[in-house]
């Protein structure tokens, strides 16, 4: 909460790394004050959310003026985002460039059309204002903060042609709806949202089902769209709820559209519906199954979930899972030298919790930093938190694998926070079981393939780092497990590569009837058979190409044509001669992807390098390593700067054992170098 006041505006407030209206801040980011510039009481900051006053303004639909007195003395790009009507992330921005014959103040205007103001924002805020460097990198050149030293807000009382202002408006006319899956006739969880004629949400009622969101508690998420290649909704407003099901709510009388989805394994739902009147509507739909991957013998999982959790808050956010048909939900417990945050109530056996395939099991992201990467450990017994030996990350992987948990790196592909560096470490010593290869909207496979090509078996995984990126269930790891297997099963098949990643797309990889993880021994007269499918629900995308990959490189390819294909199948032999890897990775034309486990072709010492490739590959992680040994700890780049302001004086504390970890990894790579 800042102490800065302006008619109106009920609250302002800023936080650590903030989101709201498809704005967050990672960059730059300073601590925010409150400063006198030119008589006039400024608040200083990267981001800034505000809280209009609701006897002002709730739940309107019209356009406001905002008007805005800055005192910018360099360069920078103001960026806005506001609760706006018809859809989740209404966004604008202008440059700031200071004149010298107007010195640095600058007046700026925005228009926010069709404002809405219904409390969507960060901690209930309507609008929110920061800089495009605090948003993205590649702007270093500009000031990452704002100084704003004065705000006005103006209704203008005009509303959208044929659309009445909800402002308060009778609630004339009750809504109660049931979805149920094809063949049951009981209530199925799902993903909904309702919209007006003119594409306006509906706010939920107390129905909807709560959701943990950083460190509250919402009943209305935005679907996050950062990249081009974001996740499809059926409806141009991507603000939904959960439902267990059974949903009931009061709404003016019109026409509306009913969207529900179950994770990419369903069809959408689609419904038309009018309400009259004071009319009591009733409405059963179902929604049908268009794979049942379990059935198959893979279940889903999500390996990087943040939510706090009790026992009292499991019922809930298992339906949330159900909704999204994540069978395994990882819910990370986040860690750093000087913290941890969202919480789980207990660990191992005690804190796991199922509804019937759906299951909810803690974990742990850390250690974590930006000197060295971040670190996920799954299906843990209990937390390792040892801030004296926090840098030393094999000390932590060697003690949750004694907990029979697996573990592996984070955001690998995105160098957000040097995990190359760590991976480059780590990986030498066998203690990496995956890598978190997906995440929001992207597939990053390029430093994952350089420890394949050196004989490494590191398993894929997908992670939707909710709430930072997107909902659960958004990426997630398929692992081989049979409807018999217990939970742990899901666990073993990662470690062992059973597994592929998706966001919709499903794949299966066979070699000579062998599946993904699979190990085959190759010689000079060797045939390999190989046979690759891909499918996707028609409702999320249809297929471009299937793609077989040797060694990093595309060796065969099946295009999807001109027109909309949903199934793609590709046959190929080919006598390889060497030892390598395989792995078959698709992509639709639209949207989903996804990349199977590597199947690895070992010569007759078990090794699966790609031989040629070696020198290459070791020479960049001995460089890597020397990064790491040479580079000096930023603690303003680490994500919670504000708790980690001892990072510095742990590190060089520990920095002699690290020096002698890096001299027995690179001792590993001259062995790999010099291996036959």
């Amino acid at each position: 909460m800042l102490d800065w006041h302006r008619e109106n505006i009920s609250r302002t407030l800023t936080a650590g790394y903030p989101e709201s209206f498809g704005l967050s801040s990672f960059f730059g980011r300073v601590k925010p004050t409150i400063k006198t510039v030119g008589g006039k009481r400024c608040v200083h900051a990267n981001f800034i959310g505000f809280d209009v006053d609701d006897n002002f303004a709730f739940d309107i639909d019209e356009p406001v003026e905002l008007e805005l007195l800055l005192h910018q003395p360099n360069q920078t790009t103001l960026v806005y985002g506001y609760d706006a009507n018809g859809k989740a992330n209404a966004t604008g921005s202008q440059v700031l460039s200071p004149k010298a014959e107007e010195g640095t103040w600058q007046t700026v205007k925005f228009t926010l059309d069709r404002a809405r103001f219904a409390n969507r924002g960060m901690r209930g805020t309507d609008f929110a204002v920061t800089t495009l460097s605090t948003i993205a990198p590649g702007s270093e050149h500009e000031d990452s903060t704002l100084t704003l030293c004065d705000l006005t807000l103006t209704r203008s009382g005009q509303n959208p042609e044929g659309v009445s202002n909800p402002e308060g408006s009778l609630q004339e006319a009750s809504l109660e709806l049931r979805i149920v899956e094809s063949g049951s006739r009981h209530p199925t969880p799902v993903r909904m949202g309702i919209y007006d004629a003119s594409g306006r949400a509906l706010l939920p009622s107390e129905d909807a089902l709560p959701l943990q969101y950083y460190e509250t508690e919402i009943r209305q998420y935005a679907l996050k769209s950062f990249n081009e290649r974001s996740q499809p909704w059926p409806h141009t407003n991507r603000y939904v709820f959960y439902s267990d099901g059974s949903y009931r709510t009061s709404l003016p009388a019109g026409d509306y559209w009913i969207v529900a989805s179950k994770g990419p394994e369903y069809r959408w739902l689609l419904q038309r519906i009018q309400v009259k009147p004071g009319e009591q509507v009733v409405k059963q739909f179902t929604i049908t199954r268009w794979e049942d991957m379990p059935q198959k013998g893979w279940q889903s999982g999500d390996v990087h979930i943040h939510m706090r959790r009790d026992h009292q808050d499991n019922p809930d956010i298992a339906r949330v899972m159900a909704a999204e048909d994540v069978h395994i939900a990882n819910l990370l417990l986040m860690n750093n030298p000087g913290g941890s945050h969202y919480p789980q109530y207990a660990y191992g056996g005690e804190g796991f919790y199922q509804q019937g395939i759906h299951a909810l099991v803690p974990g742990i992201e850390g250690p974590r930093t930006a000197q060295r990467g971040h670190t996920i450990s799954l299906n843990i017994e209990k937390p390792l938190i040892n801030p004296d030996r926090y840098f030393y990350y094999h000390e932590f992987f060697e003690g949750y694998r004694r907990q029979n948990a697996i573990s592996g790196y984070a955001h690998v592909g995105s160098e957000e926070f040097n995990g190359s560096w760590g991976l480059a470490l780590d990986a030498p010593f066998g203690l990496v079981d995956f890598v978190e290869i997906m995440q929001n909207s992207q597939l990053r496979t390029e430093l994952w393939y350089e420890f394949l090509d050196l004989g490494f078996r590191v398993a894929p995984a997908a992670g939707s780092d909710f709430p930072y990126f997107d909902q659960p269930g958004a990426v997630r790891s398929y692992a081989r497990v049979t409807l018999s297997d217990n939970t742990h099963k899901w666990f073993e098949s990662v470690k062992s590569g059973e597994t592929f990643v998706s966001n919709g797309l499903l794949i299966d990889l066979e070699v000579n009837g062998q599946a993904m993880g699979s190990t085959l021994p190759v010689d000079e007269s060797g045939v390999l058979d190989i046979l690759a499918d891909a499918w996707v629900n028609p409702d999320w995308d249809s297929l471009e190409r299937l793609e077989l990959v040797y060694c990093g490189d595309v060796i065969a390819s099946r295009n999807g044509g001109t027109e909309p294909t949903t199934r793609l199948r590709l046959e190929k032999s080919l006598s390889p001669g060497a030892s390598g890897w395989l792995a078959l990775r698709g992509f639709g034309k639209n949207f989903a992807m996804a990349h199977s486990a590597p199947i690895y072709l070992v010569d007759r010492s078990g090794n699966s390098a790609c031989k040629d490739r070696v020198p290459q590959r070791v020479a960049a992680m001995k460089h890597r390593l020397k990064q790491l040994s040479e580079a000096p700890l930023n603690v303003q780049r680490e994500l919670e700067y504000w708790q980690t302001q001892q990072l510095q004086e742990q590190y060089q504390r520990q920095r002699s054992g690290l020096e002698s970890r890096i001299e027995k990894a690179l001792e590993v790579y001259e062995r790999i170098l010099n291996r036959k």
